[in-house]
């Protein structure tokens, strides 16, 4: 894999344990929507990968992530103390979690930070491959209020793109939530389409309930796309 050497421009909080990362693009780098690349962190004496999908697009002049933040964990030490300016070493890109060209109807699934190659997706899709005869439907799961993030960006494209529509979901409401409850195996039924293609990522646990479920509803194993985060 080609080695890259990145710059932090930009950091943005968005929810207690989940930040956005903006980075320079490195000239020549290409990559598909949906695709992941590594980051290498210093661990005593060497260092260590670590993967991270990407939100932007290929059409974008930067490269963005979002990472969810865990005490004590490389990575998440390092994000941490990083400031504008700083760099990091990237590789990449890889992974085959890509839009399926060939369907008119793509599904897709997201829990927490899952929802990052998905974002990437449908921003490709929508905004610079102007999809217009396709549908797109995201349903987004996270356990509290306070877990969401990007709704400004989903309701304005929901606004922009007649063809795109978005739920959330939470597993574990507190307060006054009016939305929907549950999580995203709660609402599957309504996504059923033996047509479509879907598009699964999450924690390993929710992919599989997510196919299991899937395919008892008769939806086939090729139809189904996933990544596990």
């Amino acid at each position: 894999m080609t080695e890259y050497r990145i710059t932090l421009l930009q950091k943005e909080q968005l929810t207690p344990n989940v930040f956005e990362l903006r980075f320079d693009r490195p000239k020549g780098f290409v990559f598909s929507a949906g695709q992941f690349i590594q980051l290498m962190f210093p661990q005593g004496d060497k260092m260590v990968p670590r993967s991270y999908s990407l939100s932007s697009t290929p059409k974008d002049n930067y490269l963005e992530l979002c990472v969810k933040y865990f005490d004590g964990g490389v990575a998440s030490s390092h994000f941490a103390a990083m400031k504008e300016g700083d760099t990091l070493t990237m590789k990449g890109p890889q992974g085959r979690f890509l839009a399926n060209d060939k369907t008119r109807k793509h599904i897709c699934i997201a829990t927490g930070t899952g929802i990052v190659p998905i974002m990437g997706i449908l921003r490709d899709e929508l905004h610079n491959k102007r999809h217009t005869q396709s549908i797109y439907e995201l349903l987004f799961g996270v356990r509290h209020e306070e877990d969401l993030f990007w709704e400004d960006h989903l309701d304005m494209m929901m606004t922009s793109y007649d063809n795109f529509a978005w739920h959330r979901t939470l597993s574990q409401p507190k307060g006054q939530w009016s939305g929907e409850v549950g999580r995203v195996t709660d609402h599957l039924d309504r996504l059923i389409d033996k047509t479509a293609a879907y598009y699964i990522c999450g924690s390993a646990e929710m992919v599989m309930d997510v196919r299991k479920k899937l395919m008892e509803k008769g939806i086939q194993p090729t139809a189904m796309h996933f990544e596990i985060f």
